[in-house]
């Protein structure tokens, strides 16, 4: 599901709005008291907050920036009556509006914007999930390389007091034969030959 929250303090208003949205939108939630409003943002996930400007308890912009800081990927509507470039400039700084309606909206424009809204929020979904993905499987890679790493030093440790065992002469030889050891892609462990190694310091 991908509610829609619409606010404004006219239920008139709100009527309208949910009958030109309706057919395309299939989960909408609305409220003509923004303190209710403000309530729902910090309790359910929203797609899109369309919310009007001018209502008592709190304005659309405050409502708008509060969803900012909860729900960053919703998509953000203003509604308004006002056109002054002040308004404009305070709610895009504060609340990053995607949208900015001007009454009397017209329904195509409507509808036009809370679509594009929840592509929007759609593609941040996505993005943040793929990202998440990757933080994961790095995550995942990473704890093997550390274990594989490990595990070499742990065998390299191993040849070492084993050699250390052997007469001078022997472990000379056999020093000059001995392989490195890493991981191919399978996890399997495979041998990479060093030749004109020198001698390691003999272990007690």
């Amino acid at each position: 599901m991908e509610p829609v929250l619409i606010v404004d303090d006219e239920p008139r208003v709100v009527g309208l709005i949910r009958d030109a949205l309706a057919p395309t939108v299939s989960a909408l939630r609305c409220t003509t008291d923004a303190q209710q409003a403000w309530r729902w943002i910090d309790t359910e996930p929203f797609a899109v907050v369309l919310a009007d400007h001018r209502m008592p308890g709190h304005t659309g912009l405050e409502l708008l920036e509060h969803a900012r800081g909860v729900q960053p990927e919703a998509s953000r509507i203003l509604i308004t009556g006002l056109v002054e470039l002040s308004t404009v400039l305070e709610a895009i700084n504060r609340a990053e509006l995607f949208r900015f309606l001007v009454k009397p909206w017209l329904t195509d424009e409507l509808v036009a914007a809370v679509t594009a809204g929840l592509t929007r929020y759609r593609q941040l979904r996505e993005q943040r999930a793929e990202r998440e993905e990757l933080q994961r499987q790095c995550a995942h890679w990473q704890r093997l390389a550390r274990e594989r790493e490990q595990r070499w030093h742990e065998l390299r440790r191993v040849c070492e007091r084993l050699l250390a065992r052997l007469p001078a002469d022997e472990r000379a030889r056999v020093w000059s034969e001995i392989t490195d050891m890493t991981y191919d892609q399978h996890g399997h462990l495979v041998a990479i030959p060093f030749p004109g190694r020198e001698e390691p310091t003999s272990t007690a």
